[in-house]
């Protein structure tokens, strides 16, 4: 269960990033890793079948994110928010039935 303050910087992130990529988005979801530091806070984005968050990298670098890691399966960006570490794992709807979220970062849904 996720603490008051956690689940509104988390709202304002998740908010703040589907005004980014909402055309493509379909989902966004609070991840909590077992391996997370108190002020990091991991936020899974699905996008659409046909989309791929790769064409969105440059623009997301340019409002200030940047980039973690990159592979075939998972984009992850990551941003400051407030006072808090925010990382975005974007994954394409096709990939998300292959992947279980413990491949991510060890997370807990």
């Amino acid at each position: 269960m996720i603490n008051k303050t956690i689940k509104h910087i988390y709202t304002e992130a998740a908010l703040s990033i589907l005004e980014m990529v909402r055309m493509i988005a379909l989902e966004v979801h609070y991840i909590q890793s077992e391996i997370m530091n108190d002020d990091t806070i991991n936020i899974l984005c699905v996008i659409k079948k046909n989309e791929d968050i790769r064409d969105y990298i440059e623009i997301l670098i340019a409002e200030g994110f940047r980039l973690n890691n990159k592979t075939n399966d998972v984009v992850i960006m990551t941003n400051n928010f407030k006072d808090y570490i925010i990382n975005y794992y974007f994954i394409n709807e096709n990939e998300r039935e292959k992947l279980k979220l413990q491949q991510l970062v060890g997370v807990n849904v």
